[in-house]
């Protein structure tokens, strides 16, 4: 159950995230607020990773997802406070790989939750 609702929040978190992205790339200017709720959503899913992975004592797949969602934490923690309330330029290279790892931590978590024949 709780491993459903992480992927919930991580699904609302990157739909959130894909506005984001589609305003760098559009070289538009990033919001804020939406940067917050995202990281917001996506720190709730891993709290929720958090419980399960401690419970299977952080072995398996889920030790893997927790460490991948607070690698992807640290990245966009980064990007908001050396870059965004800086009013520096958002590194493309930081922003893919924050996507990235976020994107494989998530696709991870819905093998394990979905892929249990």
């Amino acid at each position: 159950m709780m491993l459903t609702l992480s992927i919930g929040l991580l699904v609302i978190a990157a739909m959130l995230g894909l506005a984001l992205l589609l305003a760098f790339f559009g070289k538009k200017p990033i919001p804020l607020g939406a940067a917050i709720l995202h990281g917001m959503f996506a720190e709730a899913a891993a709290i929720f990773v958090f419980v399960k992975a401690y419970q299977a004592a952080f072995q398996g797949i889920l030790g893997v997802v927790f460490l991948l969602l607070i690698v992807a934490a640290l990245g966009g923690i980064s990007l908001v406070f050396l870059y965004h309330l800086q009013g520096k330029k958002l590194p493309a290279g930081m922003v893919f790989v924050h996507t990235g790892v976020g994107v494989v931590a998530f696709l991870l978590l819905v093998y394990k939750v979905f892929a249990r024949a």
